[in-house]
C-alpha cells in the first residue's frame, strides 16, 4: 500500500482537545509517546475513552501503536482535515 503522505505534503488540522471523542478512522497528528519532540501522523484504529490505538496506513513500514502502545488523548494535537 502506498503511504498516505509524501514527504513534501502539508496537512491542515483541527484541534479537538477536550471538545469531543476521537473517532476510529480519523487521521491524527500526535506527539510520539516516548519521544515528545517527534510528531507522528497516524490513523486511529481503536478508541478507548482516554487513549487511542493508531496505525500507519502503510503497515509494513510504519512504527505505530503495535510497537509503542496506546497514545493518551492529551498527546493528540489535532485531526487531519486536509492534505495539500
Amino acid at each position: 500500500m502506498d503511504p498516505l503522505l509524501e514527504e513534501e505534503d502539508q496537512v491542515f488540522t483541527k484541534s479537538i482537545y477536550g471538545h469531543r471523542q476521537i473517532a476510529v478512522g480519523e487521521v491524527v497528528v500526535a506527539t510520539h509517546p516516548f519521544i515528545p519532540s517527534k510528531i507522528i501522523i497516524k490513523q486511529v484504529k481503536e478508541s478507548a475513552g482516554d487513549s487511542v490505538f493508531v496505525e500507519g496506513v502503510n503497515t509494513k513500514c510504519s512504527t505505530d501503536s503495535r510497537s509503542f502502545g496506546w497514545i493518551p488523548n492529551d498527546r493528540v494535537l489535532g485531526v487531519v482535515t486536509a492534505i495539500v
